[in-house]
């Protein structure tokens, strides 16, 4: 039996967890499907593997350039751990409370993405939420690297995330419905190939084209 996590939107909100308390310093290498544990995951990961420390850190770069310095774990009461973003003009390091949500959820997604040892299947509802869509081709770039390792499945009615994934070539499943039934269907790999010679996959959403090809 395949078992995976299914990863929908992430409360980010100044209520939510993930901001109120820091939590007790675990070792988790997987971020549960709510997103709460995120900070005990990166503090592990951050902290023990040079490579997934290099892809969180290039990902940062990528999404806001070379103000990013890096992230810091300092300790908190009670054998917890708080996480801090270090910006170069910044003489202090940033607060978790003071992040915003889309910084937040970037960091979420690269953290499963780049995870050294993924589920087997790392489905993610709309991964656009929320995001500049300046973040879409990292989160493509660094999914497709992912799916060297695992299964990535995203759901997504955002043209603009269509058109930064096309470029890796994702096999794409077209849903409808029919006789009261949901309907999945996948298109043909090399016949979408030569469409995407002139077109972009959000142009193809955009004008049906992709339910005609399904």
């Amino acid at each position: 039996m395949l078992y995976g996590n299914i990863y929908r939107v992430v409360d980010t909100s100044q209520d939510a967890d993930i901001r109120r308390v820091p939590p007790i310093a675990r070792y988790e290498k997987r971020v549960d499907p709510d997103g709460q544990n995120l900070i005990t995951v990166l503090h592990t990961l951050y902290s023990e593997d040079r490579q997934f420390k290099k892809d969180i850190d290039a990902a940062m770069q990528a999404a806001f350039g070379d103000d990013f310095e890096g992230l810091v774990f300092p300790p908190a009461a009670d054998h917890r751990v708080q996480m801090r973003i270090r910006w170069k003009p910044l003489k202090n390091s940033q607060t978790i409370g003071g992040i915003s949500d889309g910084t937040l959820r970037f960091l979420f997604l690269m953290t499963v993405l780049a995870a050294p040892d993924p589920a087997p299947l790392i489905a993610i509802d709309e991964p656009e939420t929320g995001l500049h869509p300046s973040m879409f081709s990292i989160i493509a770039e660094y999914a497709a690297q992912a799916a060297k390792k695992t299964q990535v499945v995203f759901t997504t009615h955002s043209p603009q995330f269509l058109d930064a994934c096309g470029p890796f070539l994702p096999t794409v499943t077209v849903t409808g419905w029919k006789n009261g039934e949901t309907t999945l269907k996948n298109l043909d790999g090399d016949l979408l190939t030569k469409w995407l010679d002139d077109y972009s996959l959000g142009k193809m959403f955009e004008s049906g084209d992709l339910e005609a090809l399904a």
